[in-house]
This record gives C-alpha cells, sequence and structure tokens, in this order.
C-alpha cells in the first residue's frame, strides 16, 4: 500500500497527522485502556451479543460499575484492588444448630471499618436476619 500524501506537498511526501488527529488517537487509546481496565479489575470474562439491546445494557452495566470504582477510590483515596481486599474480609456465616439457625457477620478489621465509614455506609450488623 503506497503512504497517502498531503495535498500541495511533494509527489511522494508522507502525510503528517495534525494535532488534533494525534489528540484524537490519544483519546482512543486511553479510553480503550480504561476498557481494559475495567474489565480485569471486574475479573469479567468476555461476552458476545447479538442484540443491539443487549449490547448497550452490558455497556451501560460495565459503565456503572466503572463509575462505583472510580467513586469509591476518591472517597477512600486508595486503589479499587486495595479497598476491595479491605472489604473481602468481611464475611456472612451461616451458624446452623438443634435451636435454629443464625447467619453472623464477621467483625470489621480496623481498615474495612474505615473503608466502609469513608464509602458511606454504616458497619454491618454482627447478626443478620435470615431473609425468607
Amino acid at each position: 500500500m503506497k503512504p497517502t500524501t498531503q495535498q500541495g506537498a511533494p509527489s511522494g511526501a508522507p502525510c503528517r497527522p495534525s494535532a488534533q488527529t494525534n489528540a484524537a488517537n490519544a483519546a482512543g487509546s486511553s479510553a480503550e485502556e480504561a476498557w481494559r481496565t475495567l474489565k480485569s479489575g471486574l475479573r469479567v470474562r468476555p461476552v458476545y451479543h447479538r442484540v443491539a439491546r443487549r449490547i448497550r445494557a452490558h455497556i451501560a452495566i460495565s459503565v456503572w460499575a466503572l463509575l462505583l470504582e472510580r467513586v469509591a477510590e476518591t472517597r477512600c483515596g486508595d486503589t479499587w484492588r486495595n479497598i476491595g481486599d479491605d472489604l473481602r474480609q468481611i464475611k456472612l456465616s451461616q451458624l446452623t444448630g438443634p435451636d435454629g439457625e443464625v447467619w453472623q457477620v464477621t467483625r470489621p478489621r480496623p481498615a474495612a471499618s474505615e473503608r466502609l465509614e469513608k464509602l458511606g455506609f454504616k458497619k454491618p450488623m454482627m447478626v443478620v436476619d435470615p431473609v425468607v
């Protein structure tokens, strides 16, 4: 394929991208990088949709998830990975005995409590009534 030439330039002179083209390429690059980061952070596998409304819904949910990540990062002043590591330590356990069952939440560690506070969540109740 022969390189394109600029109008008015001598024949054979290569076409150089304008500053606007460079800026558009950089923006596209950062958008693609953000999309890859979003997908990898959420550990989402590739999804193939054929119906337009499903494609739009998939993109909307993905962008919404990225927005939630960024809001959490901004409020906590840390990366999503570190926030997740702290909050992941809060567990819900089902305890069953002869008198019935109880759902208990582990006590949040200090780092997790701080994250919850910064995100505007109350600390979870230690004992939870099961949903019927």
